[in-house]
């Protein structure tokens, strides 16, 4: 009978024992999960900072070289994607509405949806707009 009693008592401990690893697992868990929560609203937070940053750029304010400069990066790169945005739509025959931008076809004066007058874009060749692109930057 004391075979039985002991396997039965290391039963329990051993129960015991998975739910208490259960437990720190599922505490663990929770943590991790918080923890990642944290780290999301960082983010977030951050982005928020840039884009602050980045709006005060826009109205000429500064925030030393730095973030001058890396400011004036991005604002080089949306150009550029606008530039592209600009290029695919002629490329589909189309063109986008500065009031609404909505896209319209490329032979349309008035937006059907604001009623602005589209303007045609001139869209460069790449080799051409990359052509101009530099003459600008010796210019400057």
């Amino acid at each position: 009978m004391d075979f039985l009693t002991d396997i039965g008592k290391k039963i329990t401990e051993t129960a015991k024992t998975v739910t208490r690893k259960s437990e720190d697992i599922v505490e663990i868990t929770k943590l991790n999960l918080t923890i990642g929560s944290d780290e999301d609203k960082i983010k977030r937070m951050f982005y928020e900072i840039g884009s602050e940053l980045y709006k005060n750029y826009l109205e000429d304010r500064s925030f030393g070289e730095y973030f001058d400069a890396k400011c004036g990066e991005i604002k080089e790169m949306e150009a550029n994607i606008a530039r592209i945005k600009e290029r695919i739509l002629t490329l589909k025959g189309s063109k986008a509405c500065k009031a609404c931008n909505a896209v319209v076809d490329i032979e349309v004066n008035y937006c059907p949806n604001c009623g602005a007058k589209v303007e045609t874009p001139v869209v460069l060749e790449p080799e051409a707009e990359e052509e101009a692109s530099a003459a600008e930057e010796k210019t400057e």
